[in-house]
């Protein structure tokens, strides 16, 4: 169950951050309050996205050190989509559950790199 696990997350989370990312740039185009919720969560969605997206098309050299800028970037437009929806309660929606989910599944991932390199 873990192998099969460990082969079906990454492309779940790869789709789940295209969606989130589509969504959260039509969102942006459309020009629908609150703006700086939305580019937080394009922000959350899309650092992970293209680290994936580039591991797909270039495999990089694997190391034990967590790609810290991308975590660092997620987290930016996790705490971007807290402060709208602090500043306009629920005007902004649920925005922030996502960025949260973008946020927890590059955790999950990390974690399941980090355990795939140790054996």
């Amino acid at each position: 169950m873990n192998h099969l696990l460990r082969a079906v997350f990454p492309p779940l989370l790869l789709a789940f951050l295209v969606v989130i990312s589509a969504y959260a740039v039509t969102q942006l185009i459309r020009d629908e309050p609150p703006v700086l919720s939305w580019l937080g969560l394009l922000l959350a969605g899309v650092a992970p996205l293209a680290y994936l997206l580039r591991n797909r098309l270039r495999p990089a050299e694997r190391s034990a050190q967590q790609p810290l800028a991308v975590s660092m970037v997620c987290g930016l437009g996790l705490a971007m989509t807290m402060a709208m929806n602090w500043r306009y309660g629920a005007a902004s929606g649920s925005i922030h559950l996502l960025a949260a989910a973008c946020l927890i599944g590059w955790v999950i991932y990390l974690r399941w790199y980090s355990a795939k390199d140790r054996g």
